[in-house]
């Protein structure tokens, strides 16, 4: 993040990075784990924080405020950083929609990026729903009402990582610290493909005859331009062509066995498809012995009343 290169760059223009070293540093100089000075899990005190005992819940939950709604300034992303004591690798929490909604899917491609570029972050170790006892962790609250959706809880395990191999690696603050890197960089890369997502919308929208792609090295900056473009290495006829034309293209003359009430004739398929087959003469003997059961019942009728 701090490196001059263009991607480098491309971040500090594009980011406003807002770090806190450590929420709870006043339970940690007493030897608290993931509680305050209070002994309270400050994860579970953003719904309602009380300004004495939680006041850096508060002061969090202000700058979030002040941030949203008096510099009217969108907030891209919110990681939480934690350690995990029993799982392994890297993973994410992130937020919870309904499958309906684009962001179902949305929020799972910076953690697909991550597992792309390392082997230490695991995708299929990640979660994307609020359970009811966690409804008052910074992810249920940020993410429900002040509507961050990407929003995530990374765990980074204690331990180790197991690689594709089933290798376990164990992590160190070189690992850690290039794992740190690697965010910032996926991070990058989902900004880029929101822009070129834009840039798309707004070339099919207006009609443009040109296409510029992503605007950072490394990455195509050419695009495919317009199809229609000679220049472009295409060399297209487009021809406008009705519904009813194209039924009449594709219809073809001489009818498929089977169409126009011609039948099936099992030695005209593969081998491999014959077995699939349904007989015609399984489904007329149903339909008979429907028939004789239907008769049968009647005969038994008409005997109970003669009797």
């Amino acid at each position: 993040m701090l490196k001059k290169t263009p991607e480098s760059d491309y971040v500090r223009k594009k980011f406003v990075f807002k770090i806190i070293p450590m929420l709870n540093p006043d339970g940690v100089i007493i030897g608290n784990h993931r509680t305050g000075i209070c002994g309270k899990d400050l994860n579970r005190q953003f719904a309602e924080p009380a300004e004495t005992f939680h006041p850096n819940i508060v002061a969090l939950r202000n700058n979030v405020e002040e941030t949203l709604f008096k510099k009217k300034r969108k907030i891209f992303a919110y990681i939480d950083f934690h350690g995990h004591s029993q799982k392994k690798n890297v993973f994410m929490y992130g937020a919870s929609y309904p499958v309906y909604n684009p962001l179902y899917y949305r929020v799972k491609i910076l953690p697909k990026l991550l597992s792309k570029k390392t082997e230490m972050f695991r995708f299929y170790s990640c979660v994307f729903r609020i359970s009811p006892n966690k409804m008052t962790t910074s992810r249920a609250i940020f993410s429900g009402e002040y509507g961050i959706s990407h929003f995530y809880t990374l765990e980074a395990s204690y331990g180790s990582y197991f690689k594709e191999n089933r290798e376990t690696e164990y992590f160190n603050a070189g690992r850690f610290k290039l794992m740190g890197a690697i965010i910032v960089e996926c991070l990058r890369d989902y900004k880029l493909l929101l822009e070129e997502e834009e840039e798309i919308k707004r070339y099919k929208s207006t009609g443009k005859q040109s296409f510029s792609g992503s605007p950072i090295k490394g990455r195509s900056n050419s695009g495919l331009g317009d199809p229609l473009n000679k220049s472009n290495g295409f060399n297209l006829k487009v021809q406008k062509v009705t519904t009813a034309e194209l039924r009449k293209t594709f219809r073809s003359k001489t009818p498929m066995k089977g169409s126009s009430g011609e039948k099936h004739n099992e030695s005209d398929l593969p081998k491999d498809r014959r077995t699939y087959m349904t007989p015609k003469r399984e489904a007329n003997g149903t339909n008979e012995n429907k028939n004789d059961m239907r008769s049968g019942l009647q005969k038994l009728i008409e005997v109970s009343q003669q009797r």
